[in-house]
């Protein structure tokens, strides 16, 4: 881990939150949240099984250590979006909130300005992409070419004061994936700066 980070650290990457890591299991949820100190953060993107929630939210205490639930849209029942963590988790102060998939969420049909407005104490971590299409059937796509309009995206972020990070996911081109990732953050520094 150390070398890893080390490594990181030599490009300028800050290597911030691990996951998604799925729990199955309370071994799993153990093992986790021992992996997650023993990379030394304080939060990291999980999914567990509805049933091991109570015993996350226990570690959460234990710990001090946050989960930050992935939001799968259309793809998995649990937690397609984020309706469903706070209707589960049902306080924000339990440290158990969300990382916003804003791909998987149009995929889901809908309005990420929408959810991060009014889900704005629950937003831990946001996964930025683009999608071919708002339905099941859209794909990664490189940002800017797809579906989703950024600007009212970063609107609510400035309006809201978000602090936390949003962290590009690029599943496009596994073999060669540089090219699109690159355009894609260029493409999102644009749009923050003819936004200003």
């Amino acid at each position: 881990m150390a070398a890893f980070k080390q490594k990181l650290a030599g490009y300028g990457i800050e290597g911030y939150i691990l996951g998604p890591i799925y729990m199955k299991s309370k071994e799993q949820v153990d093992k986790a949240f021992d992996y997650v100190k023993r990379y030394g953060i304080d939060m990291f993107i999980g999914v567990p099984d509805y049933e091991f929630l109570p015993y996350v939210e226990k570690k959460v205490k234990e710990t001090g250590i946050k989960v930050a639930i992935h939001t799968h849209g259309p793809d998995s029942k649990a937690f397609p979006n984020a309706q469903e963590v706070v209707d589960r988790v049902k306080d924000p102060n339990k440290g158990i909130g969300i990382c916003l998939d804003l791909g998987h969420s149009v995929r889901y049909g809908e309005d990420n300005a929408e959810i991060l407005k009014k889900y704005k104490e629950w937003i831990y971590d946001i996964h930025f992409k683009d999608e071919s299409a708002p339905t099941k059937e859209g794909k990664t796509w490189e940002m800017g070419r797809g579906v989703i309009d950024y600007r009212p995206i970063l609107k609510v972020l400035r309006e809201t004061g978000y602090k936390g990070k949003v962290c590009l996911e690029f599943e496009k081109n596994p073999e060669n994936p540089q090219p699109g990732v690159l355009e894609s953050i260029g493409y999102f520094r644009g749009i923050c700066d003819g936004t200003k």
